[in-house]
């Protein structure tokens, strides 16, 4: 299965936390991925997150729109034209995913691709009823899995009205063509209000507060969550990290061992990094800014 990210600038972050999900759920090996980003991108980004798909996906691939596009929902058609033209060019199906989606399991992909080869022609994904004055009765929510060509029927609609977000513009023609699926879970929530997660929701809970009971047994994927609320229960749940357990690693260095300590972290990077615990760089008044500078650099992606 190809997967699609798409990102923009404002979202590279969040396109890295997920990444660092799907790496601490075990990967997504036999599987590929493209990031997709809008132009204005910083490169040197796009290339990080490249990297950090590497260690989950067996092929990572980049994909950038020729210009910037600017606003919702105009950005994010571009960035589904992107993913589709990059899919019909390889002539596979693929799944398109945004940064605020969150797997929910181990051999989350796997489910899904081995649903969606099943049904190679359909759209596959959440669909939904929707009673908000404007939008049409029935949707395909657009993180789903797509036909190769998918861009031969959508594509047009996008170009004709980009003023329209690409699920909108794409339901009446796709829904004929679209399988339900309980493995992706859809909720979009409020303008301005997605879901967020807590352990146990109290009277003074916001309102887009949301319990992991609300999620289906079936689910292997949601959408949408912004912040970080439903990967960090998840890792409690799943065991990937023990309550109270978080501690600092303090890293203690001096000039005659700096280049060992640099090579130290090269290592934890292989070995995927620390990413849900703390450092704390310990060093004297006497140490080479320069090392020190370079143990930073190489310790900083590697900690929370």
């Amino acid at each position: 299965m190809l997967v699609a990210l798409a990102t923009c600038s404002k979202d590279v972050d969040a396109a890295g936390r997920l990444l660092d999900f799907c790496h601490e759920l075990g990967g997504c090996h036999s599987h590929s991925l493209v990031i997709v980003a809008d132009g204005g991108t910083q490169w040197s980004s796009v290339v990080a997150l490249m990297e950090l798909g590497k260690r989950s996906f067996d092929n990572v691939s980049i994909s950038a729109t020729d210009h910037s596009t600017d606003g919702w929902p105009q950005g994010a058609n571009e960035l589904w034209l992107e993913s589709a033209k990059f899919a019909y060019q390889r002539r596979c199906q693929w799944l398109f995913l945004e940064p605020d989606c969150v797997p929910l399991k181990k051999g989350w992909l796997d489910a899904i691709a081995a649903e969606a080869v099943q049904y190679r022609e359909h759209y596959i994904g959440h669909v939904y009823d929707c009673s908000q004055p404007g939008l049409p009765a029935k949707l395909l929510s657009g993180i789903a899995t797509y036909p190769a060509n998918a861009i031969e029927l959508i594509g047009p609609l996008i170009r004709n009205n980009p003023a329209r977000a690409f699920d909108v513009l794409m339901a009446e023609s796709v829904l004929p063509k679209a399988k339900h699926t309980a493995l992706i879970q859809h909720r979009w929530g409020e303008a301005g209000l997605p879901p967020t997660f807590v352990e146990s929701k109290t009277p003074d809970s916001p309102r887009n507060a949301l319990e992991l009971g609300t999620i289906t047994q079936q689910a292997v994927l949601f959408h949408r969550c912004k912040d970080e609320s439903l990967q960090n229960l998840l890792r409690v749940k799943l065991g990937l990290v023990r309550p109270d357990r978080n501690f600092v690693v303090v890293l203690n260095v001096c000039n005659s061992d700096a280049e060992l300590m640099i090579k130290n972290l090269m290592w934890m990077s292989e070995l995927g990094g620390c990413p849900n615990h703390q450092a704390l760089l310990a060093y004297d008044t006497s140490i080479n800014p320069k090392l020190l500078s370079r143990i930073q650099a190489a310790a900083g992606p590697l900690f929370k």
